[in-house]
């Protein structure tokens, strides 16, 4: 019965090591990339509203970056 019970616990640490990481994780990087992805378009409406000049660098820093997460996050 010890023995029994020494595997259920130990199966069920290993079920909330290996939840976090390898199921929310991901999930968290492609929110973030998500984020990314809206604060690049936010920040050209941003600009436009301000009539203030921008190039192709304010959109295509945070794309690149929200592109980076999403695509490191598919690895998992």
């Amino acid at each position: 019965m010890n023995k029994v019970v020494r595997i259920i616990v130990s199966g069920m640490f290993a079920f909330f090591i290996y939840f976090p990481w390898v199921v929310a994780l991901p999930q968290f990087i492609y929110f973030l990339g998500g984020l990314c992805f809206l604060a690049s378009f936010q920040a050209i409406l941003f600009f436009r509203k301000l009539k203030a000049p921008w190039n192709i660098a304010h959109l295509a820093t945070p794309l690149m970056i929200g592109i980076f997460l999403i695509v490191y996050a598919a690895q998992f």
